[in-house]
């Protein structure tokens, strides 16, 4: 697993996952916006696996927007991405000085 995913994101696409199953045969407005939502988050999670942690973080707030306030567990994983990504970038050009 990437250093980059974390309980937050794991947990939170369980979730978002298993709504999706649960909205799955409604043809309603609320089960587009569910799949939509997985579906930036999903992208979020395979960019943050395939090496683009900061545009994976930033879609997955996106995605998490969605499930409000389920998405907040979310919301806080992506955060936690970035604010690691910021303190990797501060580690490195405090290095090259």
């Amino acid at each position: 697993m990437p250093h980059y995913l974390n309980g937050y994101l794991c947990t939170a696409i369980i979730i978002y996952i298993c709504i999706v199953f649960v909205t799955l045969f409604e043809w309603s407005l609320i089960s587009w916006f569910v799949g939509v939502g997985t579906g930036i988050s999903l992208l979020g999670v395979v960019m943050i696996v395939i090496g683009n942690p900061k545009f994976g973080a930033t879609a997955f707030l996106i995605g998490s927007v969605l499930f409000l306030p389920i998405g907040v567990i979310g919301m806080i994983g992506a955060t936690k991405v970035l604010d690691q990504l910021e303190e990797e970038d501060f580690e490195n050009r405090k290095e090259c000085i």
